[in-house]
């Protein structure tokens, strides 16, 4: 079913008086967010006092419990036979493979000793080159650029002003009409 919405057409200040309104109701709405954030903090903080004992306590019953449990299927390979793992009433212990990770070979390598012996061996496939636009060194020589050098590699710099309002928020508590109560 397709429903009309009425747009109401934006009202506009027309006067420094209206201006001077919009931003008391503004910086009233500002120092009330805040308020309320305020409020949901302390109500968040109480909350993870009151459960944080338990839940911590919970997650180290937890820990001693897997590592027994680990212990147990570690002592006994035998009854997992071929199989990975193993289904009980409450859930299924096992063994997962992890992801394959590149580990040094022992204390004497370092990455960069890798490096150089792959590129010895020949296994250049195997070394990252990535070159990429250094933004911020344009950015920073923006000054030195010429507008054809900018057009010549393909970019333009933008810098916009962005529109702001910094409430006076020490000031606002008198009711501005039209605010929030």
């Amino acid at each position: 079913m397709k429903t009309n919405r009425i747009k109401a057409a934006p009202s506009t200040i027309t006067s420094r008086a209206e201006m001077e309104n919009v931003v008391g109701q503004i910086a009233a709405l500002v120092s009330r967010k805040q308020v309320l954030e305020a409020e949901l903090n302390a109500q968040i903080t109480s909350l993870r006092a009151k459960y944080d004992p338990e839940l911590q306590e919970t997650g180290k019953v937890i820990k001693e419990k897997t590592a027994l449990a680990r212990d147990w299927a570690e002592a006994n390979p035998g009854e997992f036979g071929t199989l990975r793992s193993i289904a009980f009433r409450h859930g299924t212990v096992g063994w997962r493979k992890g992801n394959p990770a590149l580990l040094l070979l022992n204390k004497k390598w370092t990455w960069e000793k890798v490096l150089a012996a792959i590129q010895s061996l020949g296994f250049r496939r195997f070394i990252r080159t990535t070159p990429e636009v250094n933004k911020q060194a344009i950015l920073d020589e923006r000054e030195k650029l010429s507008e054809q050098d900018l057009q010549a590699m393909g970019i333009r710099i933008d810098q916009s002003d962005g529109f702001y309002i910094e409430p006076a928020l020490e000031r606002t508590e008198t009711r501005v009409e039209g605010a929030l109560p």
